[in-house]
């Protein structure tokens, strides 16, 4: 048998990334195409790319907003603002029929003070168009109402207004601003219920209690949020936040402000928030993620520099505003991903046909999770619990009727002679994956490249060739082509014990790029040394008489042996154990 080859999976077009490899930094690269790009849910596509020569590897979904049955969200750690948890919990726990979460990362920069504010997003977030945390001016991902995305600096002027007196208010859910200390003296803070059930144990200042005025209390973007004073006191550390209730914190003139109401006053919130560079333009937000403050592409062109390498998880979207693209790249693994600096990533957004991108929070925290399985390989050697992610939700209605089949989402090249079941994924008519490992499919095959054997798998023939696979149920088709290559047998076990009751087909393995295939049992010609002992048919050992004897088969110039140890035991079920000593829970 010849040697095993080895094959370039090269270019995915959906995705832009084609054969001849990808530029950075003036440097052409091969890519391998790990896992091709696919369907994993209404308008969302999934795939992961190798550059080996670098060596980097990263993660890509596409999201369609054409698509209305697909949407983004931001989401909370343990839905409150201090907490931490992982971005597989955080998708788990969020899927639910009808809001499947398709795919998920990471989130923003968070603080880490534990427990007086840990998890508390640094740069501002909005979910589902309520203010979590405030924007501190750092570049993040816009989501609008009508589903049109930003990728732009967010700023935020807040204000609280009784009558003719108002006073800044400087954070909402955010017990400081980093970057401006000298405003602490006189600070105020806004606490709601995405808080938590209670403030942070702070001293001094006076305290609110609001409610809103009409309806329910919602801290939406650019609105006048009329409330209506519950009540007024001094701060005693620790204070309850009531569903449908916010709380007011002041220090110095924010103090002086608060002191000045009395209950059943009336008091408007305003939270400004704009987009830097347009500001204006948007009077609503639904979703904001933020990130560090470095913008990588603005407008098809490298923004800012950050020359180091580190694992990265970063949005992207179209010049047309149609497209969304989370993209996880690892790194902090030597000779497996190093990592990508900014303009690395610049290069990688151009290739896969984004416009404007932003980086988030990256290092152990990257990480990528597709319909509940993390796919990345974070650097931390586990997930790491962070403050806030990113979740691609699927809305259409719930359907669980097969309407389309497809194949792994990678090249079939299988070896001569192997036996091979494929994997097959059944959709519904909006996309939405029905069942990932759908069985009960028809196999169908070339007849040139082999057959199709009474359990439904493909055998192949033992000359090398081209040709393609087909699964079928009720009317709906898939094909996929597939080759048949040469390769080198192994035994994968070199003894085996049969106890006379079960029955062991012999396991031939070969290899091709790493992905072990096992061969039909019955294909070799094989002999027993001593027929007494254990017999075999189509390659299926079974134990006929205690003792140790061999097998070998043949097949072209490969040879192959085991070693058969018979133990039959004197009954099928035998007691190991009377369990009246010895044994503790």
């Amino acid at each position: 048998m010849k040697k095993i080859f080895s094959f370039l999976l090269s270019g995915v077009l959906s995705l832009f990334i084609y054969a001849s490899g990808i530029t950075i930094g003036g440097k052409t690269y091969a890519v391998d195409t790990i896992v091709h790009s696919h369907d994993i849910g209404p308008g969302t596509k999934y795939a992961f790319y190798d550059i080996p020569a670098y060596p980097l590897k990263f993660h890509v979904m596409e999201v369609d907003l054409t698509n209305p049955y697909v949407d983004i969200e931001t989401c909370l750690s343990g839905d409150k603002a201090v907490a931490t948890e992982t971005p597989s919990s955080m998708s788990a726990r969020n899927n639910r029929p009808g809001h499947e979460v398709l795919g998920a990362t990471n989130g923003d920069f968070y603080q880490f003070q534990d427990p007086i504010e840990i998890g508390i997003p640094r740069s501002g977030q909005y979910r589902r168009g309520e203010c979590v945390t405030n924007p501190v001016g750092r570049a993040s991902f816009v989501l609008t109402p009508d589903r049109v995305p930003y990728i732009d600096r967010v700023n935020f002027a807040g204000t609280v207004r009784s009558g003719d007196n108002s006073h800044r208010l400087h954070a909402v859910n955010m017990q400081r601003l980093e970057w401006e200390t000298e405003t602490a003296p006189n600070f105020m803070l806004l606490y709601t219920n995405a808080y938590g059930t209670e403030t942070h144990a702070t001293t001094g200042g006076t305290k609110v209690m609001l409610h809103a005025k009409e309806g329910e209390l919602f801290f939406g973007a650019n609105k006048n949020i009329v409330c209506v004073v519950d009540s007024v006191f001094a701060n005693p550390g620790i204070s309850p936040i009531p569903e449908q209730r916010a709380v007011l914190y002041g220090v110095g003139t924010a103090e002086t402000f608060l002191k000045s109401l009395s209950a059943g006053d009336e008091l408007t919130v305003f939270l400004g928030t704009d987009l830097a560079s347009t500001p204006g333009l948007l009077t609503d937000f639904k979703e904001q993620m933020g990130g560090s403050d470095h913008i990588i592409l603005k407008n098809g062109v490298p923004a800012d520099v950050w020359d180091e390498e580190h694992p990265r998880t970063c949005m992207g979207i179209s010049q047309d505003k149609t497209k969304v693209y989370l993209m996880v790249v690892d790194g902090r693994r030597a000779g497996y991903s190093a990592g990508a600096t900014l303009s690395v990533l610049g290069d990688l957004f151009l290739a896969i046909g984004a416009y404007d991108a932003v980086n988030l929070d990256g290092g152990g925290s990257s990480a990528m999770v597709i319909n509940q399985q993390i796919v990345n390989r974070p650097s931390d050697n586990k997930e790491r619990a962070v403050g806030n992610g990113v979740l691609v939700i699927s809305k259409a209605p719930i359907d669980d009727v097969t309407a389309r089949l497809e194949f792994e989402p990678i090249h079939y090249i299988l070896p001569s002679y192997c036996r091979f079941i494929p994997q097959v994924t059944a959709y519904n008519q909006y996309g939405l994956i029905v069942n990932p490992d759908f069985k009960d499919y028809t196999l169908s095959c070339s007849p040139e490249i082999g057959y199709i054997d009474e359990s439904n798998a493909f055998v192949a023939y033992g000359n090398p060739g081209h040709g393609t696979i087909t699964a079928t149920y009720n009317g709906i088709s898939v094909t996929k082509d597939v080759t048949i290559q040469e390769t080198d047998f192994a035994m994968r076990l070199d003894s085996v014990i049969l106890d006379g009751y079960e029955e062991y087909p012999i396991e031939i393995s070969a290899i091709i790029d790493d992905k072990e295939f096992v061969l039909n049992p019955s294909t070799p010609q094989w002999e027993v040394t001593d027929p007494e002992i254990c017999g075999i048919s189509n390659g299926v050992l079974s134990g006929l008489k205690n003792g140790v004897t061999t097998v070998t088969g043949k097949l072209d110039d490969f040879t192959g042996s085991l070693k058969v140890k018979v133990e039959i035991p004197q009954t099928h079920i035998q007691q190991a154990d009377q369990f009246t000593s010895g044994w503790e829970l």
